[in-house]
């Protein structure tokens, strides 16, 4: 049985003060879960070592939002990388929602990666807060709620994507969606569908993927609360249940529209590469139940296929350990056969939809699909055959993110558990409650234990700041040059140093590493002479070619893309080895064959400029 509290709700100050003690307690939590980078909160960053480059990208993002709002742009364009073409971002991860959150932070601090470290801690909260809002709805219990909160805002899956996937790792807006839906539900009135549309929005401009997940949520939701209404020939309830199709919809689109409509019509138009998201990105039965890397004293987790078809488990792409302590109180809320209540059978089936739908088109168990019995061969099919054949949403990246309102589901579930216990504890051994409550969460937390999590120092080359503040309309070249998203042009290492030290120094940059981009944009690198052996020093036998030495026409090459400098880069920004010796000849080309002079050098980079390149606004445009 739930335990539920008095109707009458506490005067207005002490319902403020439980809030206030809820995100406290959500934040203090947060601080512990990303521990120690509280302490270096202002020069480091969580990151995964095997795959830096998304924290770089989505430090870009967060520059490139405030810098396109504050000169009045079209943030869903840039001219800054993949110059001079540009690229649209209306397919690119660029979590807008983040990006606006940290203006008044980076405006606050003036330095960019501490403003994400706050954001990030508060972002965590606000799962927590809004999953315990959610739970507290159906269980009227603090302490269940609590459990919830913290198994939504803390999943492995959810924690280990904050190392670079900051996107993906944002949630909050998850279960805000799902409480306006019921708030619907039970009242009927017009504005909750239209915060539920609006909250969908928010999901949408944060990550398009979940925003297609939100949608199905939406369709199970009315599906099953049809079916309940109409078995019970509720009709005055079902008719009006389907008002919420119409206005959220309609607030879907008026909020998230500038976002959607270009988007919609790009994918529509085949203007973008969009290859459907492979097997060997989705989850494996085994990965529910064993836990993330980053548990206990850690381990740095991969991202390699190597020789394999399918990430393995305790990969990046397939940590989605479930929690034996969640399920556990989940299945207690289930057993409840006398007293099983609609919410709980919905919660149950959100559960089941998601998880396996994130199974991927084949059942997977050890990273394995093929199973043998009485020497029979054969695999399993799962329900995503039926998803990817779906057009539009079945144009995403990582199968085994479809998981995420799964943990949802299982966090509402197993909150129902935990208040179930607890009241029967309140009628049986009240004395024991509080007791149970705290090792009820000291379980959860136990084995949802994300700390201690790897960081790196990142620098900010005030060479590189003094370029930012010279005045004139000019590009820089990061070498090797490099354009990346799932296809690449040039050298990769380019690609994603681009985005780091883009807006550093805040000029155009000829490299880029983003989420979507046509394919002749990413390849134009192999084009134009000089450019072209920049973008591959070392795997392209045949360059540097005729052209490439030609010194008048490289140089005149460089002139018409207006590139005053190129930083030749030794290592990425967290250390890496970018090349060997094809580097030294890129040295020796740039000061002969281009005639650019040293002007900065140290372990990292060096820095070279064009010393006949003409003063401001005498150079005309590409």
């Amino acid at each position: 049985m739930i335990a539920r509290l008095p109707q009458r709700l506490p005067a207005p100050p002490a319902q403020l003060l439980r809030w206030v003690l809820v995100a406290a307690f959500f934040l203090l939590w947060a601080v512990i879960q990303t521990w120690p980078l509280v302490l270096h909160a202002g020069n480091s960053l969580s990151y995964w070592p095997v795959r830096p480059e998304d924290s770089w990208m989505n430090l870009w993002n967060l520059w490139w939002v405030k810098h396109a709002l504050f000169s009045f742009s079209n943030p869903f364009h840039t001219d800054l990388l993949f110059y001079p073409q540009g690229a649209d971002l209306y397919l690119h991860t660029l979590n807008t929602v983040d990006a606006v959150l940290s203006i008044p932070l980076q405006l606050l601090t003036g330095n960019i990666i501490l403003s994400w470290n706050i954001l990030g801690l508060l972002l965590f909260a606000a799962s927590g807060v809004a999953t315990y809002a959610l739970a507290y709805r159906f269980t009227k219990n603090d302490a269940a709620s609590l459990i919830a909160g913290f198994i939504f805002a803390f999943a492995p899956f959810v924690v280990m994507r904050f190392h670079g996937h900051w996107n993906i790792a944002t949630v909050w807006p998850l279960p805000v969606f799902a409480l306006f839906l019921f708030r619907f539900q039970e009242r009927g009135r017009w504005w909750d569908a239209a915060a539920a549309g609006a909250a969908w929005a928010i999901i949408a401009y944060t990550n398009l993927e979940y925003a297609v997940d939100a949608g199905m949520f939406l369709g199970l939701f009315l599906l099953y609360w049809s079916l309940v209404y109409a078995r019970a020939r509720e009709w005055p309830r079902l008719l009006p249940l389907w008002r919420v199709v119409p206005i959220a919809v309609a607030a879907l689109f008026v909020v998230g529209g500038p976002l959607l409509v270009p988007a919609l019509i790009s994918i529509r138009r085949n203007e973008v590469s969009m290859p459907v998201a492979s097997e060997s990105m989705s989850s494996d039965l085994g990965a529910l139940f064993t836990p993330s890397p980053l548990w206990g004293p850690g381990k740095v987790p991969t991202w390699d296929l190597g020789s394999l078809q399918h990430f393995p488990t305790g990969d990046i792409e397939n940590t989605v350990y479930l929690g034996i302590t969640p399920l556990l109180l989940a299945a207690v809320a289930l057993a409840q056969v006398r007293r099983l209540s609609h919410v709980q059978v919905f919660w149950a089936a959100v559960l089941l939809f998601f998880v396996s739908l994130a199974m991927g088109p084949h059942l997977y168990l050890g990273d394995n699909k093929d199973f043998s019995l009485l020497g029979l061969h054969f695999t399993v099919p799962m329900p995503y055959q039926l998803y990817e054949k779906i057009p539009l949403i079945k144009e995403r990246r990582g199968i085994a993110r479809l998981i995420v309102f799964g943990y949802l589901a299982l966090s509402i579930l197993a909150a129902m558990g935990a208040a179930a216990i607890l009241s029967w504890l309140r009628g049986h051994y009240l004395k024991l409650v509080p007791l149970a409550a705290v090792l009820l969460f000291a379980f959860v937390a136990v084995e949802y234990w994300n700390p201690p999590q790897v960081t790196a120092r990142l620098e900010t080359p005030a060479a590189l700041v003094a370029i930012s503040r010279e005045a004139g309309d000019f590009a820089v070249l990061d070498a090797p040059l490099g354009r990346s998203t799932w296809t690449l042009g040039g050298t990769q290492a380019g690609a994603i140093m681009a985005d780091y030290y883009q807006r550093i120094y805040q000029k155009p940059s000829l490299g880029g590493y983003i989420s979507r981009a046509p394919n002749e944009t990413l390849f134009w690198v192999d084009t134009p002479p000089g450019i072209k052996y920049l973008a591959c020093p070392a795997l392209c036998p045949a360059r540097p070619d005729a052209d490439d030495l030609n010194a008048a026409l490289v140089q005149e090459t460089f002139l018409k893309y207006r590139i005053k400098y190129v930083a030749l880069h030794y290592v990425t920004p967290h250390g890496w080895l970018v090349g060997g010796e094809e580097l030294k000849r890129l040295d020796g080309y740039i000061r002969t064959v281009l005639g650019f002079r040293e002007v900065y050098a140290d372990s990292a980079f060096t820095l070279f400029a064009d010393p006949d390149f003409p003063a401001p606004d005498s150079v005309a445009a590409p």
